[in-house]
């Protein structure tokens, strides 16, 4: 779906009799924030008092949308169309809710007049799980040349992004899921257009984790402040000129001004003076835009613009991101976290009840069959070393994901049952001790682009007594 809101009726619902009409960008800053339900009524307030705003009715449609209030949406996404300033997103909008709804030849006929009303970006037709139910059809292939502008004869959907996906890119499926909604700047009121930016990150930088970042609004929303352990960045919209002002400084002293606006669907942020190459412009470029999720390149350029070489590469994960991601998974998608390499420390309650600290490391790979296969050795203080490998795939008769550990020497093997509890991941196992029969319960939290956490409580079931944290471990990716 192109950015729209989805819309309760047509008629939205009266808002109290002594609430106060919301403006455009109040709605939009709860839009961007995620909360879909609260945007949806601040829309719904707006239309109700300026029944002829388009852009209203507009993000109406996208907002329930969004939150899968399809029947609603379809019919805001209708009155939308009626206004020729959004005619164009809204006809595509109800193409959407047809393919989402299985009516592929009503999805094509509003696609065919979202095309000739000038919706025409094949990057947003080809990248739209919306439409992916369409892909199939070969009416499908015929609309990308019209959006090609391609003659008979000649090949089309050369991009991945016009290829039926197929079923075995379901890591790559997790991985979008994770990023969260596209946020399409095209849509935001220009004075938005750097509020996806709002929140708390974790940044790497040329694939490695290297800092986090808050970002607030500041001077009655006019600034937006991005701080860290080494820099901070101030960004402000000049409305005279339509420019977005920015000027970063770090703890070294550097100080680099830049000045930029929405190019497509990136904000594009230029540097006419290098402080550290005398004679190079530079540009900073933040793309590929998600609720939670954006990436970053600083390129420069030497000379003047003709030719550009990219110097650093950034990605930034909304902090959080990952774990309610993995909460929403279906089947084996839910582990996407674990695979990587890892080290880790922990912290494990002995038979004795003393405690013992240790460290190690981790690695897990998916398979060709689609399980995810973890290795891990650890080793405590006083020498014990803990080695085995932890298999984790999906029964195609049950649909439930099996768990089963298995020590480095084959002598020991426990089964486990993964399930969701209160949007955690939990492996939910038992056996017995010197202390009776038990249930373990393995949680995982914490789950970010720099790791993961592991928390064990074991439940004694005769005597009711619960040993919560038995084993606390931290898995930082390396």
């Amino acid at each position: 779906m192109a950015p729209t809101a989805t819309a309760q009726q047509d008629t939205p619902p009266a808002p109290q009799p002594a609430a106060e009409v919301p403006t455009l960008q109040e709605a939009g800053a709860l839009l961007q924030q995620g909360d879909l339900q609260a945007a949806s009524v601040a829309y719904a307030k707006i239309v109700l008092a300026q029944p002829e705003n388009a852009q209203a009715w507009q993000m109406l449609g996208y907002s329930l949308h969004m939150s899968g209030d399809l029947d609603r949406a379809l019919r805001v996404h209708t009155k939308a169309a009626t206004f020729d300033a959004v005619r164009p997103i809204a006809l595509y909008n109800i193409a959407c809710v047809h393919a989402l709804q299985g009516r592929a030849d009503e999805a094509f006929a509003f696609l065919e007049q979202a095309v000739e009303a000038g919706f025409n970006d094949p990057n947003q037709y080809g990248s739209d799980a919306d439409l992916r139910s369409l892909h199939s059809d070969p009416r499908w292939v015929a609309l990308g040349r019209k959006l090609q502008g391609l003659e008979v004869g000649e090949p089309a959907f050369e991009s991945q992004e016009w290829t039926e996906a197929e079923p075995t890119e379901a890591a790559e499926a997790a991985a979008l899921k994770k990023r969260g909604r596209t946020v399409a700047l095209a849509s935001v009121p220009v004075e938005q257009q750097f509020d996806f930016w709002l929140g708390e990150w974790d940044v790497a930088m040329n694939g490695d984790f290297v800092t986090e970042w808050k970002v607030a609004k500041e001077l009655d929303g006019k600034v937006i402040r991005q701080s860290g352990p080494y820099s901070m960045t101030v960004v402000n919209f000049e409305p005279t000129t339509g420019k977005w002002h920015m000027t970063w400084m770090s703890t070294e002293g550097h100080h680099d001004v830049l000045v930029g606006a929405r190019e497509g669907d990136a904000m594009v942020m230029h540097q006419k003076v290098v402080r550290e190459e005398a004679g190079a412009i530079g540009r900073w470029t933040l793309h590929d835009i998600h609720k939670n999720y954006f990436a970053t390149k600083w390129e420069l350029s030497r000379d003047n613009g003709k030719t550009w070489t990219t110097e650093a590469t950034m990605e930034c994960w909304r902090k959080g991101a990952a774990q309610e991601a993995s909460a929403s998974a279906a089947g084996i998608e839910r582990y996407e976290f674990l695979l990587g390499e890892f080290s880790v420390e922990y912290k494990a309650m002995m038979p004795d009840q003393s405690w013992v600290a240790g460290k190690g490391s981790c690695s897990a790979k998916r398979m060709d069959n689609g399980a995810i296969v973890e290795k891990q050795k650890l080793t405590q203080e006083d020498g014990t070393v803990w080695e085995g490998v932890t298999t984790r795939s999906l029964d195609p008769e049950s649909g439930r994901i099996l768990v089963n550990w298995t020590s480095a020497d084959g002598q020991v093997s426990v089964d486990s049952k993964a399930a969701l509890e209160n949007g955690k991941v939990v492996e939910i196992s038992g056996g017995e001790d010197q202390y009776g029969a038990f249930r373990d319960r393995l949680y995982f939290t914490e789950i970010d682009s720099a790791g993961y956490s592991v928390w064990l409580d074991r439940y004694y079931t005769e005597s009711g007594t619960t040993i919560e944290g038995l084993y606390r471990a931290r898995y930082s990716r390396k």
